[in-house]
């Protein structure tokens, strides 16, 4: 009896749709994974801004957080933004979330990347887009005029749903 070296054609088949199957569990899990990591980011901007606020009313100082390519944070404390979330939105998103009109070019409306806080507790107002690699996933932080709140968005695939 001769022996062969090599694969059989079963062998190759079995471990192909194996991956196969690896592949099409994995691949969502992915995008869910994307996902939460943008929601994450937008909690803990948004506990920022409070704790922003926090600290204005309680010192009765003017209080800044200030944005950079891949994180904001104060004078003395910077939060870097998780690899798989960036400043930016979905390539069909319009903006702004309260009245999306026109596609968003700038992901950080703020007046110089800079989110300021009176003494009495008044946010600068604008809006910080935030995405994943992909620029499927979306949400924004948004302040109003005049804004002692801010809120939170996330981009439907057709609007602005406030989250």
């Amino acid at each position: 009896m001769t022996r062969h070296s090599g694969f059989l054609l079963l062998e190759v088949a079995v471990v192909g749709a194996i991956l196969a199957l690896m592949v099409g569990i994995s691949w969502p899990l992915a995008d869910e994974l994307n996902r939460i990591a943008v929601r994450t980011e937008v909690a803990q901007l948004c506990v920022a801004l409070q704790q922003l606020q926090h600290r204005a009313l309680t010192t009765g100082v003017e209080q800044q957080l200030i944005f950079d390519e891949r994180g904001y944070g104060t004078k003395e404390l910077h939060h870097t933004l998780n690899p798989r979330v960036y400043f930016g939105a979905a390539t069909d998103a319009k903006g702004p979330p309260t009245q999306p009109r026109a596609p968003i070019s700038t992901a950080i409306t703020f007046a110089h990347k800079k989110i300021s806080c009176t003494k009495y507790g008044i946010l600068s107002a604008g809006t910080i887009y935030l995405t994943d690699q992909e620029h499927q996933i979306s949400y924004a932080v948004s302040v109003p005029v005049g804004g002692y709140y801010h809120t939170q968005y996330r981009w439907n695939g057709m609007a602005w749903e406030s989250h």
